[in-house]
């Protein structure tokens, strides 16, 4: 509806439908680009705080539930790693550790399937604002009338 809403605005100045067209079309690539890039910055966003986790850092609701967490995930981490002696502070910097290495790839992965890069973004926009300009630009003949 806001780009029925900008198309009134401009048939009011544009000069023929053709430029009207070319606009309209470079309205939507505009608007996809700026989408698919806030989401790409995002999306880096949470991969540089994964690769700089601290489990020390994590927000809890309560203080209380601090202290649960650390041990809870140094108990895990206890047995994953087979370290059942180790001090908590060890256990908690390798659990830093595997959370920095493999996260970022693991939430990579995860999206991909559905992820399209802002590179891909930007040449799709600009395949389907070309096209546009060049069916209007150059219009196909009427099938319908006779050419003698």
């Amino acid at each position: 509806w806001i780009l029925k809403l900008i198309g009134m605005a401009f048939e009011a100045w544009v000069p023929s439908q053709r430029y009207y067209n070319i606009i309209i079309a470079n309205l939507h690539c505009v608007a996809y680009v700026i989408a698919f890039r806030s989401w790409a910055v995002d999306r880096a966003g949470i991969c540089e705080r994964l690769r700089c986790f601290n489990v020390y850092e994590c927000k809890c609701a309560l203080a209380s539930d601090r202290d649960t967490l650390l041990r809870n995930i140094a108990v895990l981490m206890r047995t994953r790693a087979n370290l059942p002696n180790a001090p908590e502070d060890e256990v908690l910097a390798f659990f830093n550790q595997l959370v920095q290495a493999e996260l970022p790839q693991v939430f990579r992965a995860a999206l991909n399937p559905l992820a399209i890069s802002y590179k891909h973004i930007v040449t799709f926009a600009m395949i389907y604002s070309g096209t546009t300009w060049v069916d209007v630009r150059f219009p196909q003949p009427d099938p319908t009338v006779l050419r003698v």
